[in-house]
C-alpha cells in the first residue's frame, strides 16, 4: 500500500520550501532510505525551478500540481504545469561533460542530473499541460549502497 501527497503550488520558487518539507515528510513516515530521499528532492527540486524559471510567458499566477507515492520500493513523482510544452528528456540541450566548465553552454546539466538520479522518466503533453512522471526504485538495503 502507498502512501500519497498531492499538491496545488503556484509557479513561484517560494513554494520550494514547501515542496521539499512535503517530499521530507512522505519519505520519513515511509522510512525512505536518507540517500533515496536525497536523491528524489534534489530531482524534484530541479524540475519544479526549471517549470517556474523556464515555462511561462507571462507574469500571471499558475497552478503547478504534483503528486508524491510512495511505497515499500519506489517513490513515484507526477507534475503537471501548463506552461510551455518542453520535453525535458527530448527538448533540453545534451550538456557537453567533455569540456572545461567554463566553456560550456547554458543549460542540460540539471537535466542530465535528474536523468541520473531517478530509475524512470516520462513525458506526455495533454490538453495545453506538460505532464513528467519520474521513479525511483529503493530497497531498504539501499541506504547503504547509495
Amino acid at each position: 500500500m502507498s502512501s500519497v501527497v498531492t499538491l496545488s503550488l503556484n509557479n513561484s520558487l517560494q513554494e520550494l520550501p514547501r515542496l521539499g518539507q512535503a517530499v521530507r515528510d512522505l519519505c520519513k513516515r515511509r522510512r525512505v532510505p536518507n540517500a533515496i530521499l536525497y536523491s528524489v528532492n534534489l530531482a524534484v527540486d530541479e524540475l519544479f525551478t526549471n517549470v517556474v524559471t523556464h515555462g511561462y510567458e507571462d507574469d500571471e499566477s499558475h497552478e503547478i500540481s504534483i503528486r508524491i507515492a510512495v511505497d515499500d520500493s519506489s517513490i513515484e513523482i507526477e507534475m503537471i504545469d501548463d506552461g510551455v510544452a518542453f520535453n525535458p528528456w527530448q527538448d533540453a540541450p545534451v550538456p557537453r561533460l567533455d569540456t572545461p566548465l567554463e566553456t560550456r553552454a547554458i543549460g542540460g546539466l540539471g537535466l542530465h542530473l535528474v536523468k541520473s538520479l531517478m530509475n524512470s522518466l516520462d513525458y506526455q503533453r495533454s490538453d495545453g499541460r506538460n505532464c513528467i512522471r519520474m521513479r525511483k526504485d529503493y530497497s531498504p538495503a539501499a541506504e547503504s549502497a547509495a
